[in-house]
């Protein structure tokens, strides 16, 4: 019942490292059991102290099923928040996001645990920065699906803003987005 940062002042540690041990602790005990019976690995142990009671218990029925593979290390946390999206690769204002939002314990990087809400606002504010672009004379904005495939150097030719050079704003998977200034498909250069 005592507060983390008590406990850290008592112990001589960092709070980060008692709230990293209270989810631990905090974890299904047949998690811990699999772990202790190395069934699992720590990088997997310490994702699934982002995982809500719920989807521990989802993910220990995956576990035990043998038909079906529970995902591990990596590709847990796609599983547990629809993608790995981290709260860094946000073009939107943070305080727009109506949703959870898990903090790895064990990392640096926070991550939104709802993919479609995050892909709403993510997508208005591409729209918005293209619009900008537009507004600023640039003679298109292509806008690329996310995670969708091209080679900027064999698909486009570098091209000045005002001989009708473009911009193109592509986003991969985890909602990183890159904006490239001045480049043409290479049919309309040719």
């Amino acid at each position: 019942g005592r507060s983390v940062d008590a406990i850290a002042s008592d112990f001589g540690v960092t709070e980060r490292l008692v709230k990293q041990r209270l989810a631990l602790a905090g974890l299904l005990p047949a998690i811990l059991d699999a772990y202790r019976d190395e069934e699992i690995d720590a990088q997997t142990l310490r994702i699934l102290t982002m995982a809500s009671a719920k989807q521990q218990r989802a993910w220990l029925k995956l576990h035990r099923s043998p038909k079906e593979r529970a995902p591990h290390a990596w590709q847990l946390k796609a599983w547990l928040f629809g993608g790995e999206i981290p709260v860094s690769n946000a073009l939107f204002d943070i305080a727009d996001y109506k949703a959870p939002i898990k903090s790895d314990l064990f990392g640096e990087e926070q991550y939104f645990t709802d993919a479609a809400k995050f892909w709403e606002l993510q997508n208005k504010a591409i729209a918005e920065k293209a619009e900008a672009y537009r507004q600023a004379g640039w003679a298109d904005v292509l806008i690329m699906d996310a995670g969708q495939r091209y080679s900027i150097y064999a698909d486009f030719t570098r091209c000045k803003k005002k001989d009708g050079g473009k911009v193109i704003i592509a986003s991969n998977a985890q909602g990183e987005v890159e904006i490239m200034e001045g480049w043409l498909e290479n049919k309309e250069a040719a």
